[in-house]
C-alpha cells in the first residue's frame, strides 16, 4: 500500500516541475486598483472614509472603484449628505468612480424622498461631464446609445437615460464595465404594479 503512494506522489510531484514560470510581460501586466463600497452609513463611518482616502492617496493606483451604497437602507438622502460625499471623493488623487446603489435612490423613499428624484440628483452631483471624480479624472464611455435602457438594468422606471451603472472605461488592455442590478426587498418598493 506504500509503495504505490509513494509512486504517486512521485509522479505529482514530477508533473509540477515542468510547469514554466511566466513571462515577463504578464507578471508585469498586472493594474493596480481599489474597490470599495457601502460606506459611509453614518458621519462617523464619513470620517473613517477619509482616513481609507488618505491611505489610498498613497497607494499607487489606477483608480479607485465605490460600487455603491453610500448611506444606509434608511437614509440620510437629502442633498447635503451627497454633496458631502462628492467633496470626500474629490479628494482621491486617483480618479474615483462612483456607482450608484440602490440606498442612494431607491431606498430613499423611506425617509420621505422621491427616489427618481434622488436619482437625478445623484447623476447632477456625480455623473456630470462624463468624467470621473478625483484629482486625476478619466472619461467613461457608454457602452449603449445615448437614452438607451441597459437590459440588464429593467427594473428603472421607464425612460431613464443610460448612466455610471452603464458605463465603461478601458484602461491600458483591460475593460471595466459596471453592471446595473438594483435590488427591492419585499413589495413596499414605488416601483411596484
Amino acid at each position: 500500500m506504500r509503495r504505490p503512494l509513494l509512486f504517486l506522489l512521485l509522479g505529482l510531484a514530477g508533473c509540477t516541475a515542468h510547469i514554466p514560470p511566466p513571462l515577463p510581460s504578464v507578471r508585469d501586466s498586472g493594474i493596480k486598483f481599489a474597490l470599495i463600497g457601502d460606506t459611509p452609513y453614518s458621519t462617523f463611518e464619513a470620517s473613517a472614509l477619509d482616513a481609507v482616502i488618505e491611505d489610498m492617496n498613497r497607494e499607487d493606483l489606477a483608480f479607485v472603484i465605490h460600487v455603491g451604497d453610500i448611506t444606509s437602507g434608511q437614509g440620510p438622502c437629502s442633498d447635503e449628505w451627497l454633496e458631502a460625499r462628492k467633496r470626500q471623493f474629490e479628494k482621491s488623487r486617483h480618479p474615483f468612480i462612483l456607482i450608484p446603489g440602490d440606498n442612494e435612490w431607491v431606498d430613499c423613499y423611506r425617509s420621505g424622498f422621491d427616489p427618481i428624484e434622488r436619482l437625478k440628483r445623484f447623476r447632477q452631483l456625480f455623473e456630470a461631464g462624463g468624467t470621473s471624480l478625483g484629482e486625476r479624472r478619466i472619461t467613461a464611455a457608454s457602452s449603449l446609445p445615448r437614452g438607451a435602457i441597459s437590459p440588464g438594468c429593467s427594473s428603472l422606471p421607464k425612460g431613464t437615460r443610460i448612466s455610471r451603472e452603464n458605463a465603461r472605461d478601458r484602461t491600458d488592455l483591460q475593460n471595466f464595465a459596471p453592471h446595473c442590478a438594483i435590488s427591492r426587498s419585499g413589495s413596499a418598493s414605488p416601483f411596484s404594479s
